[in-house]
């Protein structure tokens, strides 16, 4: 919940880029 609350105050300096690219890995393996 934390985290969330957190992600909901700074979703742009605590979700950038670099957290996008792994994210788009996972799926990338998911649907392989």
């Amino acid at each position: 919940n934390v985290h969330q609350y957190i992600n909901y105050l700074f979703p742009s300096s605590i979700t950038p880029a670099p957290v996008s690219v792994p994210r788009k890995l996972n799926t990338q393996t998911m649907n392989h």
